[in-house]
């Protein structure tokens, strides 16, 4: 995990600077809050689209969230790799009154998924534009989940950020 910081670290720094240059492209405006978690899934599958970030994922870092609104506001479509997504959803699910959500890397997998507390002791993952359903007990065997439904086997993960 030590040695992941430092690339953490530089990732965030490269979003940061970054972001300057979405700022002629960014809204206030929201989509209006889904009615559950399915209404939501329904509509990443309908207006998500996964794309890699610059140079094929060499330039990895995260949209503004303001940036994904105004891609929806101005095409329908919101377009992003699956940090871009794993963020976009944790968003819309804090907006929706879930108090426990997080952005977990699948080491291995180079992947992102957002995992959220769903009810007591009820964990679900959204990985993309998939809500995968299945209550699992704890963020951890959320993961595990996800791990074993895409044939993946158990490997290594760290929460990015609790949202």
């Amino acid at each position: 995990m030590t040695i992941l910081k430092p690339l953490i670290w530089l990732r965030n720094r490269a979003s940061d600077k970054m972001a300057i240059t979405y700022d002629d492209k960014l809204t206030d405006w929201e989509i209006p809050l889904p009615e559950s978690i399915y209404v939501l899934a329904n509509y990443l599958i309908n207006h998500a689209l996964w794309v890699s970030d610059p140079l094929r994922g060499l330039l990895d870092h995260i949209q503004p969230v303001k940036h994904m609104n105004w891609q929806l506001q101005n095409s329908g479509v919101l377009k992003g790799d699956c940090d871009d997504l794993a963020t976009w959803t944790a968003y819309m699910l804090k907006r929706m009154g879930f108090p426990v959500v997080y952005r977990v890397n699948i080491i291995k997998y180079r992947h992102v998924i957002c995992v959220f507390r769903y009810a007591e002791n009820k964990y679900r993952v959204f990985s993309n534009t998939l809500l995968y359903v299945g209550d699992s007990e704890s963020l951890a065997s959320a993961v595990d989940l996800w791990c074993d439904k895409n044939n993946k086997g158990h490997t290594r993960w760290y929460v990015v950020e609790k949202v």
